[in-house]
């Protein structure tokens, strides 16, 4: 019976920690918007995920959820500032602006991802990045407002999946990089 009581402890322990490095969740949602809150911990230094946000992005943006089906199409370009699509019939996608740009520390960009863009509704996506016992939060939040017709509450959980998807990618992607000492390759 102790064993088991100990083995249940442990699992509470595990969930518990667990709980306090990822977290996805919408703070707030109705009808006009929602807001979502996605918290990740990696063990890769605040630069070095910045790096991987800005100039790896095709290594762990899902390809399924680009226009072109293929992540390598995608990029930020601090230059024009904005995360840009390339489509193979010479056309692309510019998904989102870049507003606000403080190396290694925070990166917000506007607009509408996916089948928001089409809604015509404004979102502001800001990834702030935390150090700490040599740790790096990522926090992601994205909050999105438009005509309450559209019934932003029903699409927050999807947004909100795929999101915390593309940060779960982020993640691993800088902690596969820190395991092997070389920043964001």
């Amino acid at each position: 019976m102790k064993s088991i009581y100990v083995f249940n402890g442990s699992l509470i322990l595990v969930l518990l920690v667990c709980a306090t490095v990822t977290r996805a969740e919408i703070l707030s949602s109705n009808a006009a918007g929602f807001q979502i809150l996605i918290k990740k911990e990696t063990a890769a230094e605040a630069q070095d995920v910045y790096d991987a946000i800005v100039s790896d992005f095709s290594k762990w943006w899902d390809s399924a959820h680009s226009f072109s089906g293929d992540a390598n199409n995608l990029s930020m370009d601090m230059n024009k500032g904005c995360m840009l699509e390339k489509l193979p019939n010479g056309g692309f996608v510019r998904h989102l602006e870049i507003v606000h740009c403080d190396p290694g520390k925070t990166l917000r960009l506007t607009g509408g991802l996916g089948p928001l863009q089409e809604m015509g509704v404004y979102g502001a996506l800001t990834y702030k990045l935390v150090e700490a016992d040599g740790k790096t939060e990522i926090q992601l939040v994205y909050n999105v407002v438009g005509f309450n017709g559209l019934q932003l509450d029903k699409v927050a959980p999807a947004v909100d999946r795929v999101l915390d998807e593309q940060a779960e990618r982020l993640k691993e992607l800088c902690d596969k990089s820190a395991a092997a000492g070389d920043g964001n390759q």
